[in-house]
């Protein structure tokens, strides 16, 4: 049985490293699995600093570097889930480490949990047992059909003649 993602978040889980090559589609399905346990979900990079995934404003300023970012996921009362994409490079820096294991303990207490994005699984050893890591796996065939019947009907059109032909080339 695969533990779904909702899962680690009630069992208090503060550190997870998601490996995968979709970022976006990730982050948007864990997401919806975070809504469905009352957990406000935010997305996190180096550019855009912290925003919520419900389209929201922050009430405060926006931290942009991991350090700031990892004390802000550490403040208020509500549970939340923090997306940190590429977090893997910032993983390599003294400073964000320290912060990662002084903040741990608030966040297991305070329904928080920080989630790495990244294709690269690269976790420093002083983390190794910090970040529980799970894989999101590319979509099965299964997946990709209903992707494609999905796109047919927002379109408005009928199912492609060369359906299984495009569900293979769309499997690799």
């Amino acid at each position: 049985m695969k533990i779904k993602f909702k899962q680690y978040l009630q069992a208090g889980y503060p550190a997870l490293y998601v490996h995968t090559l979709e970022p976006d589609r990730a982050e948007k399905e864990l997401a919806a699995e975070a809504k469905e346990v009352d957990c406000r979900c935010y997305s996190w990079d180096l550019i855009r600093g912290v925003r919520p995934l419900n389209g929201g404003e922050l009430n405060e300023q926006v931290p942009r570097d991991a350090v700031s970012t990892l004390g802000w996921l550490a403040r208020g009362n509500e549970n939340k889930v923090l997306f940190a994409w590429t977090f893997h490079q910032s993983l390599a820096v003294m400073n964000v480490i320290q912060a990662i294991q002084n903040n741990l303990d608030n966040w297991k207490s305070g329904g928080k949990t920080l989630v790495s994005l990244s294709s690269r699984l690269q976790i420093p050893l002083e983390l190794d047992r910090t970040f529980t890591v799970l894989d999101f796996d590319l979509p099965d065939r299964e997946r990709l059909s209903s992707i494609l019947s999905d796109v047919a009907e927002s379109a408005k059109l009928p199912m492609p003649n060369d359906t299984e032909a495009l569900l293979d080339a769309a499997s690799g």
